[in-house]
């Protein structure tokens, strides 16, 4: 189930082996991780001690999951210092960053607000949802809607938290977001990175790029995120927001998801920013299941503060684990200590 850590004569690229030994170190150069893995722990404990504490009876199965909760923690640690591990990232990931006004980017609530205002004017608003909107959108206001993607979703020169630096600075083999902003870009704008970090559009064929190479990428290649819902810069017809593009993409093979299959299947995930509700994720892992009813899948993790108890036992089932905990404490406490 474990991962272990990279050794010196380890198949994995020499980027690896470099990014691996230097992850997670804490100033004294003790064991990777180790430190902020127990401040980690801590937390943990201090956390279900309190509800223990509100608990008296404390049954065994609360026990059972204060030490469940730390065995993942721990291995959550090693998975990333692997070098093998893909970072997966939905909204919740870019909510500390700000466009280029100093505006905090929107939200699917202020995405609607600001869509039903360029279609609809004045009039009062109703439960249009943003997908439909969106659709609308398109057809009647296409340039408007293209300068709106362009000036909100674009992330600024406002200071980010160090917090992102080391999410983009580990060791990743890979990483997938169903966002559409370039936090990438600006993160590597305002702090020094171990690699490059290149932007690829799943959706714009143009922006593709040949893949063949990254089981032999030396230590110098980039670091690649994938949009899955394409990128800002995109045409609006290729970022995926409304109904009829969401209903497109269920009607045939994904090119970006069939990839993302494939890492699911060899590798484990950490996911942030999102509950794995994205429908068109969901389809793909059906059309691979009913392939190979036997599909491998590595133990990977989901974290988030919350988790509704059947998401939980859904995910668990393919093998992805939640953690409580946000972004911010994972990367303070597993992350940051380089």
């Amino acid at each position: 189930m474990r991962e272990a850590c990279l050794r010196p004569g380890a198949s994995a690229p020499p980027s690896a082996h470099r990014l691996a030994a230097t992850w997670a170190l804490d100033p004294e150069h003790k064991s990777p991780g180790a430190c902020a893995t127990a401040r980690l722990c801590k937390c943990a404990r201090a956390r279900n001690a309190l509800a223990l504490k509100q608990d008296p009876p404390a049954s065994a199965r609360a026990v059972q999951f204060l030490y469940t909760e730390m065995d993942r923690l721990r291995e959550l640690a090693t998975i990333i210092q692997s070098g093998r591990a893909v970072l997966f990232t939905g909204a919740g990931f870019s909510a500390d960053a700000k466009d280029r006004t100093n505006q905090p980017l929107p939200g699917s609530r202020q995405m609607i607000g600001d869509l039903w205002r360029m279609v609809f004017g004045d009039d009062q608003p109703d439960d249009s949802t943003l997908a439909d909107l969106y659709d609308v959108a398109l057809v009647r206001a296409p340039a408007r809607l293209k300068e709106y993607l362009s000036n909100r979703l674009r992330v600024g020169d406002s200071p980010l938290p160090r917090t992102y630096a080391a999410w983009f600075g580990a060791p990743w083999h890979r990483i997938y977001t169903l966002n559409v902003d370039d936090l990438e870009t600006a993160v590597a704008r305002q702090f020094a990175l171990p690699r490059p970090v290149v932007s690829v559009s799943a959706n714009a064929p143009s922006r593709h790029h040949d893949r063949d190479h990254d089981r032999d990428r030396d230590h110098d290649a980039a670091l690649e995120v994938v949009h899955l819902n394409g990128l800002v810069g995109d045409d609006p017809q290729q970022v995926t927001f409304s109904t009829m593009q969401y209903a497109a993409r269920l009607c045939a093979p994904d090119h970006g998801y069939e990839q993302l299959i494939e890492d699911l299947r060899t590798r484990p995930f950490v996911f942030v920013g999102t509950t794995l509700d994205e429908v068109v994720l969901w389809k793909h892992v059906q059309l691979e299941r009913q392939h190979d009813a036997e599909m491998p899948r590595r133990h990977s993790f989901l974290i988030s503060t919350s988790l509704d108890r059947a998401r939980q036992v859904l995910l668990d089932t393919h093998r992805i684990h939640w953690i409580r905990a946000t972004a911010a404490e994972v990367a303070e406490q597993l992350l940051a200590q380089r």
